[in-house]
Formats: C-alpha cells, sequence, structure tokens
C-alpha cells in the first residue's frame, strides 16, 4: 500500500500588524495618549493529510467436514438451498443455507483480530498499548498490520484446532498463502479501506512475483495437459468486486455491505478471468476503483444502460446489414479485430464511432473465457452462453447488461468477422442465437467502458469520482481452482502481490500521478498518452512457426487513438518480446516460456518471471532482426 500526499502549492500573502489611534488634548501642562492595539498572532498554514489504512477478512475452503457445522441444509447442486461458493464464480461448488455461517466456519485470518479466531474484531491498536475503535487514530499501516502478531491472526488458525481449514499464520507472513492447493479449493479476501483526512482518488495495484514449475513429477509429465509454462496461472481464476450490498452504493448501511460475498447488485471491475490474466492486467497499469460503482440490478453500472437497456431476443434486432464482414469494414487481409479497434471502424459502415471494450471467447486459454455454456461474470455483469455448435457456426447468448456489437469470427479469411450492431445505447440479449457460414473461431461481446460518476456522496473532480474521506469501502478478490484440473498443476506455485494506491483530490485530476508520481491511469482508461507501437516480435529459441501471435485486446492508447499496449497470446512457448516504438524498443525477457502477457511501450520491470527492459533502439538490427540470435514472428501495426 502506498500513501501520497502531493499537493500543488501557492505563494499566499498574509496581514499582520497593529491597528491603533492616537488623539493628543491641550491642558495646562497635560498631554495624554489613547492608544489601542489588535494583533493577529500566531498565523498558521497547516497541511492537511491523506492516509490510507486497510483491514481484512480471510477465508479459504479446502473441503473439511467442519465447513458444514452449523448449517441446517446445504448441497452441491440446489441452488434453492441459499447462496452458492464460490460467489464469484459461474458455477459454484456449493449452496449453503446460512453465508454468515459457512463464512465463520472457513475463515482463517483476520486483522484486527485480538482474540485470535480468525474473525474480524471492531478494535484496533492505538499504538500505545491500548486500543481504538477508529481506525484513523491507529498505526494500522501496511507492512505494520501484517506485522503486528497481537492484532493479526496467527498461529493455527481456528485457534487450538485440528479441524477445518487448518493453516498456521506467523506475524510478516503474507496475507494469502496457501500450500497445498487442490482442484475444488477456493479462497476469499475482503478488503477494507479507509481514507483518513481528505477524499482521494484510489487505485488498485498488484503484480505477479512468480510463477514456478518447481519441477515435475512423473504424473505430471505424463498428463496431456502438461505445457510449457505454469499451468497454474491459467488454471486458478479470481475475480474483484465491490461489496458495497444490493445497493450497489458504499455507505447506505445495507445487509449485504461488506458481506464477504459476490451477490446480485454488486459489480465487478475488470478483473476477472484467470489469475495470470488479472495480474496481467495490474502489471499493465493501476486499476482506477470507482466509489459508487452500481445502482442496483444484478448487471452492476453496465456501460451503456445496464439493466434499462433494451431486451431482444433475436438477431434481427441488430441494425443495417448485420452481419458485416472484413470487407465492409475496409478490411483486405485477414485480422481478429478487437472491440477497441472495431469501435473506431464503426464509421466504415454508417455508425458514429464510439470507445468500445470487450470480451473474447475463444476455445482453450486464448481467449478471457472458453468459448463454452455457461454464465460468465465480468466487469458490467454477466454473458451467458446458452448453447454453442463451432463446427456449425451457431451460439446463442444472453447478457445482463447492455453490448453494443457482438463479432463472431468465421473460418475463411474472406469473411473475417461477422459483426453485429445494436443501438448506439445498447441492448440486452436474451437468448439471442447467431449464425455464420464456417465453423466458429472465436466470440468477442462489445459494450461501453463503464463511466458510472455515482452520486451518493462521491466527489466529482476532471470526470472522475473521488471516495469521500472516513467512509469504509470494502473489495471482494476471489480465487478459485475448478475441479476439472489435475496433474498438470503438481508442484506449480504462484506469488503475487496486492495493494493500494491514492492520491488526494484536490490539485491531481485523477489521472495517476500527474504531479510527478508517473503512470497512467490503468488500461481501461482510454487514451493515456503512450507512445504507439510500430510492431511487435515474438521470439523463441523453438519452431517460430508454432507461435502464431494473436492480439487479444488493444488496452490503452496514445492521443491519436493508436495502440500503446496490447494483450495478446500464442500457441506455443515464447521467450522474448520486442516492442518497437518511435525509435525505442521495450524488451521482455521471460525466465521460461509464455503463452500470453501484456506488451506496453515504455515499461520497465525486473523480477516477477520476467525481465522488461526499455533502451534507445539499434538501428537497423532492431528493425531488422528484433529477435538476434532467436527465430522469431513480427507483426507490424
Amino acid at each position: 500500500m502506498t500513501d501520497k500526499f502531493d499537493i500543488s502549492r501557492r505563494k499566499m500573502l498574509g496581514a499582520m500588524g497593529t491597528i491603533g489611534g492616537a488623539a493628543a488634548l491641550g491642558g495646562a501642562s497635560t498631554l495624554a495618549f489613547f492608544s489601542d492595539s489588535e494583533e493577529f498572532a500566531n498565523s498558521q498554514l497547516t497541511a492537511g493529510e491523506l492516509d490510507l489504512k486497510v483491514d481484512w477478512s480471510e477465508h479459504y475452503s479446502d473441503w473439511s467436514e467442519d465447513e458444514t457445522a452449523g448449517l441446517s441444509d446445504w448441497s452441491m447442486t440446489d441452488s434453492s438451498v441459499g447462496p452458492g461458493f464460490p460467489s464469484a464464480a459461474a458455477t459454484k461448488s456449493i449452496y449453503v443455507s446460512d453465508s454468515s455461517q459457512f463464512l465463520e466456519n472457513t475463515a482463517i485470518e483476520a486483522y484486527p483480530d485480538p482474540d485470535n479466531d480468525a474473525i474480524q474484531e471492531g478494535e484496533f491498536p492505538d499504538g500505545s498499548g491500548g486500543s481504538t475503535t477508529d481506525i484513523c487514530e491507529s498505526p494500522s499501516d501496511l507492512p505494520t498490520a501484517l506485522n503486528n502478531g497481537d492484532w493479526r491472526t496467527t498461529g493455527p488458525v481456528p485457534a487450538g484446532n485440528d479441524g477445518a481449514n487448518q493453516q498456521t499464520t506467523e506475524a510478516g507472513d503474507p496475507l494469502v498463502e496457501i500450500s497445498d492447493v487442490k482442484p475444488g479449493d477456493f479462497g476469499e479476501v475482503t478488503f477494507s479501506l479507509h481514507l483518513c483526512g481528505n477524499p482521494g482518488f484510489v487505485w488498485l495495484t498488484g503484480d505477479l512475483v512468480e510463477a514456478s514449475e518447481n519441477g515435475k513429477t512423473e504424473p505430471e509429465e505424463d498428463d496431456g495437459d502438461e505445457g510449457p509454462g505454469v499451468e497454474l496461472l491459467d488454471e486458478i481464476q479470481a475475480a474483484v468486486w465491490y461489496d458495497t450490498g444490493a445497493d450497489g452504493q458504499y455507505g447506505t448501511g445495507d445487509m449485504g455491505e461488506g458481506d464477504n460475498y459476490k451477490q446480485a447488485g454488486e459489480s465487478f471491475t475488470p478483473l476477472t478471468g484467470s489469475l495470470r490474466r488479472v495480474l496481467a492486467i495490474l502489471r499493465n497499469g493501476m486499476l482506477p476503483l470507482d466509489y459508487t460503482p452500481g445502482s442496483g440490478g444484478s448487471g452492476g453500472t453496465g456501460g451503456s444502460g445496464g439493466g434499462g437497456a433494451t431486451i431482444v431476443s433475436d438477431a434481427s434486432a441488430a441494425l443495417g446489414a448485420s452481419p458485416y464482414t472484413n470487407s465492409d469494414l475496409g478490411i483486405d487481409q485477414p485480422s481478429n479485430i478487437s472491440c477497441s479497434a472495431l469501435g473506431g471502424m464503426l464509421d466504415e459502415i454508417g455508425f458514429s464511432e464510439r470507445p468500445l471494450v470487450g470480451t473474447k471467447f475463444e476455445p482453450g486459454s486464448g481467449g478471457d473465457f472458453d468459448l463454452s455454456p455457461g454464465t460468465y461474470n465480468i466487469a458490467p455483469g454477466s454473458i451467458t452462453i446458452e448453447s454453442v455448435n463451432v463446427a456449425g457456426g451457431t451460439i446463442s447468448l444472453t447478457t445482463d447488461f447492455a453490448v453494443e456489437t457482438v463479432m463472431v469470427k468465421g473460418g475463411k479469411p474472406a469473411d473475417g468477422e461477422n459483426v453485429w450492431v445494436f443501438d448506439d445505447d445498447g441492448v440486452r440479449l436474451s437468448n439471442v442465437q447467431f449464425s455464420i457460414p464456417d465453423s466458429i473461431s472465436h466470440v468477442e461481446v462489445c459494450y461501453e467502458p463503464s463511466t458510472s460518476n455515482g452520486g451518493n456522496g462521491g466527489l466529482q473532480q476532471n470526470g472522475r469520482e473521488c471516495f469521500p474521506n472516513s467512509t469504509t469501502v470494502y473489495l471482494g478478490f476471489e480465487w478459485w481452482l475448478p475441479v476439472d484440473h489435475a496433474n498438470e498443476i503438481q508442484t506449480d506455485s504462484v506469488s503475487f502481490d496486492l495493494g493500494f494506491y491514492t492520491e488526494q483530490c484536490r490539485h491531481n485530476d485523477g489521472q495517476m500521478g500527474n504531479n510527478g508520481a508517473g503512470g497512467g491511469g490503468g488500461p481501461d482508461n482510454g487514451t493515456d498518452g503512450g507512445q504507439a507501437i510500430s510492431f511487435i516480435a515474438w521470439c523463441t529459441d523453438g519452431d517460430a512457426s508454432a507461435l502464431n501471435p494473436t492480439i487479444d485486446e488493444e488496452l490503452a492508447f496514445d492521443d491519436d487513438g493508436d495502440p500503446s499496449s496490447v494483450r495478446w497470446s500464442t500457441d506455443a512457448g515464447v521467450d522474448r518480446v520486442v516492442v518497437f516504438y518511435a525509435s525505442r524498443v521495450t524488451i521482455y525477457e521471460y525466465d521460461s516460456p509464455v503463452t500470453g502477457d501484456v506488451a506496453t511501450t515504455g515499461t520497465t520491470s525486473d523480477g516477477s518471471g520476467v525481465t522488461v527492459t526499455d533502451r534507445d533502439a539499434n538501428l537497423p538490427e532492431d528493425a531488422n532482426n528484433p529477435c538476434g540470435d532467436l527465430n522469431g514472428v513480427k507483426v507490424e501495426f
């Protein structure tokens, strides 16, 4: 966690002095003075403060028998029993009659927790041996809180229990530290954020620290799903949501606010999908958080009208001559168009340009989600694939938020994308079937980025909403390992960082570090002023023809709207990625081959399984032979 106070100062003029009067009264040898003085003494200018405090509660389910203790009913299949867990997953592992009891049974860690029962308490250390109910009066900053063994849960938890969720936590340990993850396990952390002092903008930060195979067991080597990378990164799914309660607002005190599980009316952030995808987005930039992310309804805010959009049940509701193909969009070669690129091409087919982001479904791990039936939770709400026939070229979709276009990629390069364009305000799909003449390679659902400005206490500054001080904000982070994975993840390990960053609202514009902190505000804030990509080269010491690189999503853009950051994937492992821009190169060197990541111009880092350097290009070598001693594929932008 980083706290920042970086206020632009202006010169101020102050006046201090005396105010007095004098009069002379003549008399016989008499002279008297009447005087008075008023003084503005001890004038002071005191800087305000901005201090971000964090507390938390953590839960973990490893299917121990004690997890169902005290429940009147539970089921692995019957959703009528009650809330389902993992709460953010489309497919639940268990439904329980009492979510509070289940969370108590699966609690493993909390702060503050002075009685060491893994249940969060309402008092905080005051720094002098006592306690306070006001976290703003407490030294509850990181890493102080993580190192405080008297107030953080330590030792085996639940305390003295050899049964459910046996974990051992010591002061200074990472918050999430699960040593024996198995298929079917899931866990959750709810963070409570408190801005002390001034209102501020808040971002979520994070990065991949390390991913390792740690050698391979014989069963792992023999597993058909074993590949060149760390499979655990791709198989663990994760989601981050605003734990506002059903009304979608913080500070209202409704029963669901801060209750540690995702429910209808609470909005997802864009951080959903595989743990690899979530951490790649955070590596590219901090994620701006919203103070009023939703206003009720299962879809949250939505990008284009959310739950209030018109519902359509047939693809014929699309506008114009839908579906449009590559040639209609002015493209005469094979191309995988992203939603963000499509938004700028709509004028080619008679519609207005607009910002679009999207969710990609593709067989395997190439997209955001697998192209298979099920309900998938994303930032604006959920997308349900009711049915899909990949070979037959048909897919049926339902959404609980407004979408503007649907792209179904066909098998023939001449056809390319098949694009259905709906109303500018978007529509909600209700089991709408889309058909193309060839087999489906992938599907992208496109919608406008969330533009929630709230209106329930949040302050506005340059179009972005501030978090008011002294209001508790809850953010849920959940991970789960689906049960359909086995030997390919044996011995794999993943380490990652999560954190928060804040800047005061006054004299800042919400674009992260406009007064010198650096950065561009995250991957979903549109134009960030970065320099556009000229080309990317994917390099391997193996067969370059097996790479088949794909640009899955354009994440950030320069001032002209050209991409400066993209998310990519390949069919085979990549050892190096070279990003050429202007007369410079950004080079990603991976410790072990990877099949997907984010490439951004002008970034640097060290660790996390990759070393990223940025330097002046060595012309003409970098332009003509960017992979050097490796084999490569180069794609121009």
